[in-house]
């Protein structure tokens, strides 16, 4: 009974509080056809084709996600969004990969995975130059040219420009996930990094690698950290 009221309350102040901001906006143009967006907001200036698209917009300001999954409890602002997130559920994935039979539930995620195939990269650093796939990853590139570390481990107070590398550098604390070496105590949290430190106990080193020698038994290694 107390959730129920909780939930109504809450819905409640959010509705008074989306009335506030609509109250906010304007009509601009009282003539039809005067403008292509008749309806502007006062707090951020966006314009909008209708007071449909305002109502919709406002849920960036008030925060509301009305649209709630029975099966996880996760919350989406757009309808279109919790169809997406409930083919998951459902193990739905309708959009597929014609050159490798990969299948996704969004059309986004299916143009996305295309330009794997394609060789695409329309995403350039400004600074240096270098080109990403995906928007998010040129975000985070974009980091390391303003010196931006956002992520914390909250261990040891390490910082770091993706959250990727922390969840990975967390690893050495938890000793979660760890990679093991089978010749000896050391571990790692990636494997390619594990395939590396495993040549140094190799008899020998792969043709074109081996570029540091040890100075007592001139045994050769791919790193010189090894």
């Amino acid at each position: 009974m107390f959730r129920e009221n909780h939930t109504e309350l809450v819905g409640k102040k959010k509705k008074k509080k989306e009335k506030s901001l609509m109250s906010k906006s304007t009509t601009l143009y009282s003539e039809p056809g005067k403008s292509d967006f008749p309806v502007a907001f006062r707090d951020c200036g966006k314009n909008f084709h209708c007071q449909f698209q305002l109502k919709n917009h406002l849920r960036d300001h008030t925060g509301e996600r009305p649209f709630a999954c029975d099966k996880c409890g996760k919350r989406f602002k757009w309808k279109h969004s919790f169809n997406y997130h409930m083919m998951s559920h459902l193990g739905e994935k309708p959009f597929q990969c014609e050159l490798c039979d990969k299948k996704f539930t969004r059309n986004g995620a299916l143009k996305t995975h295309m330009t794997i195939h394609k060789g695409e990269k329309p995403f350039a650093c400004i600074d240096c130059g270098k080109c990403f796939r995906l928007k998010s990853d040129l975000k985070g590139h974009m980091a390391t040219h303003l010196g931006v570390k956002p992520f914390i481990c909250g261990y040891c107070g390490g910082r770091f420009t993706h959250k990727g590398n922390m969840l990975l550098h967390v690893r050495l604390h938890t000793g979660e996930n760890l990679l093991s070496c089978d010749k000896c105590d050391k571990k790692f949290t990636r494997k390619s990094i594990l395939l590396t430190h495993m040549q140094c106990h190799e008899k020998k080193v792969p043709s074109g690698k081996g570029n540091f020698a040890c100075e007592e038994c001139g045994r050769r290694f791919v790193k010189k950290s090894l």
